[in-house]
């Protein structure tokens, strides 16, 4: 336990060497949080770039990284890095800078070894400057379990700004994260918002996202958006409450099993307060919503999706437009007692999906195994044990 004033974990002088698959390198606090290593708003505490001299099969636990100046950041040379319980906060981290940020395309390196893949960051926080706050350009195989994030201060200027990013990535997946109380839009200043869970794509394809079980509760922007050259997109399990906006998609997902209320506009990135599809950046539209509950949304629930059925529509200002109507879709008061699950609720939504479970979303157990990679056994199962107390 202590502070740790101006030190650097991985490039500076806290630096592990290497461990092996059946033997991590272990860098842990004494007690969780109490670790705390301090950049005194003069430098950041976390980093590494160097890809011809790799790092692997390292677990960082318990460490808080305070008050840094930009913020951290793994650009080249780690993979089977895993983070655990450790805290991530920027004060100052104007224009284009992430809290923490991980990757760079491989097709930018010269030794494709120093790519950035098999990372799990697990049981982990976020908060302060950034426009975004954690996420990646390039990365591969990650996983973000059991993670909160919350945008603060954000002065992006000429950048978008967001939760979390997945700029040209592959293989990505949020299990059980919450974005939470991002309400004060008064500290942000960007050119687009990407709300909390953001997939763009600038120097190439992002394919093969999935954000499960994960929650955007009380943020003054959409639970996310959408840009182009995206495939494999699934967004599923995930609850949307107390947003200025629904989803901004300008190319295609699929939702399934979600939750959107008290979606209380003006709109801010869109036409429309709901879920909406803009043609323009990608012509191919292919987004579908299904076995979802959209309730109070104070502008079109969908507008210009593909498909929806299974729905459960109520208090909407409008339910669709330039959508086609499920067959097997209704306009009824869902009766939610919680918005974590919906074995509560009415007659119309129990049991009544087109799995033959409840329509809505139910994050009641944990996703993945706890400190699973990816592919590892378990790794993104349902398993048995309780999500809360989360």
């Amino acid at each position: 336990d202590g502070t740790y004033n101006q030190q650097r974990v991985l490039a500076g002088s806290i630096r592990p060497p290497s461990g092996t698959s059946s033997r991590y390198t272990r860098i842990v606090a004494e007690h969780d949080g109490s670790a705390i290593v301090h950049g005194q708003s003069l430098s950041n505490a976390f980093g590494y770039d160097n890809q011809n001299n790799i790092v692997s099969y390292v677990e960082i636990r318990g460490i808080s990284f305070r008050h840094q100046s930009g913020g951290s950041a793994i650009y080249t040379g780690v993979n089977h890095l895993k983070f655990i319980r450790d805290g991530f906060e920027s004060d100052s981290c104007d224009g284009n800078c992430w809290t923490f940020t991980m990757g760079v395309l491989p097709s930018k390196l010269s030794n494709p070894a120093g790519a950035v893949t098999d990372i799990l960051i697990e049981e982990s926080y976020f908060w302060g400057a950034g426009r975004y706050k954690v996420g990646g350009h390039g990365i591969e195989r990650v996983i973000f379990r059991d993670v909160v994030a919350r945008q603060d201060v954000s002065n992006a200027g000429a950048e978008p700004m967001a939760v979390f990013s997945f700029y040209a990535v592959d293989y990505v997946e949020c299990q059980n994260c919450i974005v939470i109380d991002g309400d004060k839009p008064q500290f942000w200043n960007a050119a687009e918002y990407g709300g909390g869970y953001y997939i763009p794509s600038t120097d190439g394809p992002s394919t093969n996202i999935a954000i499960r079980g994960s929650i955007a509760l009380n943020l003054a922007m959409g639970f996310g958006a959408l840009t182009k050259n995206l495939n494999n997109i699934i967004i599923s399990d995930s609850v949307g409450w107390h947003l200025r906006e629904g989803v901004y998609s300008r190319d295609s997902a699929s939702y399934d099993h979600m939750t959107f209320g008290d979606l209380y506009g003006p709109a801010l990135q869109t036409g429309s307060v709901g879920l909406s599809f803009s043609f323009g950046d990608d012509p191919v539209n292919s987004n579908t919503i299904t076995n979802s509950i959209l309730y109070n949304i104070k502008g079109t629930a969908i507008s210009n999706f593909n498909s929806e059925n299974y729905n459960v529509f109520f208090a909407n200002n409008l339910d669709r437009s330039a959508t086609p109507t499920g067959a097997q879709s209704v306009n009824s008061d869902p009766q939610l007692k919680y918005i974590l699950r919906t074995s509560d609720g009415s007659a119309a939504i129990r049991g009544t999906a087109s799995d033959g479970k409840d329509r809505g979303a139910n994050i009641i157990k944990k996703i993945g195994v706890s400190g699973t990679l990816w592919d590892e056994s378990g790794w993104n199962i349902t398993t048995n044990e309780d999500l809360w107390p989360f």
